[in-house]
């Protein structure tokens, strides 16, 4: 079956892990944070992200927002993993990654 899942903001890089059927989405909370980077070309602006993971709830699915961070360490999360504990961050604009303990 296919299923349509309303989303409270955009997400990037969606990644399904088979082991567990859930799926993994970098945040992308604040648009007009990110149209005011781009626009301006300021590099001093951050761009909030984090790591969103969707969990199949019977024929349904849950929305769990593991960890949002106001992009000061990495800005413009695009991308994210949960392993136990610890989230990974990434962004495409931003040099490295940002590992989390939650």
């Amino acid at each position: 079956p296919i299923s349509k899942v309303k989303l409270p903001y955009p997400v990037d890089n969606v990644e399904f892990n088979p082991e567990t059927g859930d799926i993994y989405m970098g945040s992308i909370p604040d648009i007009p944070a990110i149209l005011r980077k781009e626009s301006t070309g300021d590099e001093s602006i951050n761009v909030p992200g984090g790591c969103t993971i969707l969990k199949k709830d019977g024929e349904s699915w849950k929305i769990d927002e593991v960890l949002f961070h106001d992009g000061s360490q990495l800005s413009q999360i695009a991308a994210s993993y949960k392993m136990g504990n610890t989230v990974v961050l990434g962004s495409p604009f931003s040099a490295g990654i940002l590992v989390c303990s939650i």
